[in-house]
């Protein structure tokens, strides 16, 4: 199956700068033809349900899917499902408390996915090393694959 050119997007938080500014954002883009599929993951199934509701019209997939896990039924780790199903062609934003940025960041870029943070991109200094030195090795990683 050939890539269509557009990227498919996750954004890690459904809070307010997700609800105000990036998933308005990406409805936008998508319309434009640049985004495909929209994924959202929140801490629990009310954070998505609020989510669909702010955008009745926008389809996107949840993690937690309100149809299947209880409004207050949090899962912590079910981002990580949502990496895996982002496909090739994607981009994760991680749009969560400062405090996490640091191990979505690397969790995404460890599976060959393309990162956006939002400020601050870690608490730490040697933190940000690790970033630095994960991105770096996923790009050489990329390199060789492509020379091969």
């Amino acid at each position: 199956m050939s890539w269509d050119k557009r990227l498919n997007a996750l954004v890690i938080g459904g809070g307010m700068i997700s609800q105000e500014v990036i998933i308005p954002t990406l409805i936008q883009e998508r319309r434009r033809g640049l985004i495909g599929d929209i994924h959202i993951a929140a801490l629990n199934a009310a954070i998505i349900k609020q989510c669909q509701d702010l955008f009745p019209k926008e389809q996107f997939f949840g993690y937690p899917d309100p149809a299947k896990y209880a409004a207050d039924d949090n899962q912590p780790t079910l981002y990580k499902e949502a990496i895996a199903r982002l496909g090739n062609h994607g981009v994760v934003i991680v749009a969560t408390p400062d405090h996490l940025h640091t191990k979505m960041t690397l969790e995404a870029i460890e599976a060959g996915i393309d990162v956006i943070v939002m400020k601050p991109l870690c608490l730490k200094v040697n933190e940000a090393h690790q970033v630095i030195e994960a991105a770096e090795a996923n790009v050489k990683d990329a390199q060789t694959a492509l020379e091969t």
